[in-house]
């Protein structure tokens, strides 16, 4: 979901449902994102 386009955590809950139960994962959710959007800030820059 993260690489198909969805920055921010209820785009990612929306796309597939994660999150959205007990919300256990929601804080590696965000991290995933950061990591992601920050990955490609970079090979922007390149």
């Amino acid at each position: 979901m993260i690489q198909g386009g969805a920055r921010t955590k209820r785009s990612v809950a929306e796309a597939c449902g994660a999150g959205t139960s007990c919300g256990m994962c929601v804080r590696r959710i965000g991290q995933l994102i950061d990591e992601e959007t920050g990955a490609q800030v970079l090979s922007q820059a390149s």
